[in-house]
């Protein structure tokens, strides 16, 4: 597993305290799978100085590419205009970004999608309250 690999999990973002937790969850989770990579989350309602401080902000000497991972189930406006628009992409899912005189690549990742794994989830949720 490559060491220079840093991913953002990108979110809507709610005022709401457990919004933050869940994530912080979420990449807890993620980053036990990926030891060698650094894992992070952001919020696309915290506006575009947000997300970019999370791209640019303990960015190890050795990162060669940053992956964005929309955590949304279906494409929309917010995953086809407004992050693309927050992250300086045209018509591509990747760029690069020059950072203390290196090249960076960025990398904008499909959203979750509909996946037998996401299904298991919402069945489990059927279950839990089928008998109430």
């Amino acid at each position: 597993m490559k060491k220079n690999v840093k991913v953002i999990l990108l979110g809507h973002g709610s005022s709401l305290p457990y919004a933050e937790e869940n994530f912080k969850k979420l990449r807890d989770l993620v980053a036990s799978d990926y030891l060698t990579y650094q894992i992070d989350f952001a919020f696309m309602t915290d506006g575009k100085e947000a997300l970019n401080k999370k791209i640019y902000s303990n960015l190890s000497k050795d990162i060669e590419k940053i992956i964005i991972i929309p955590v949304f189930l279906s494409h929309g406006v917010h995953t086809k205009e407004d992050i693309p628009k927050m992250l300086g992409l045209e018509s591509e899912n990747i760029k690069n970004i020059n950072f203390a005189g290196r090249t960076i690549k960025l990398i904008y990742a499909e959203t979750l999608g509909i996946d037998s794994r996401i299904v298991e989830i919402v069945k489990d949720r059927i279950q839990a309250v089928i008998d109430l």
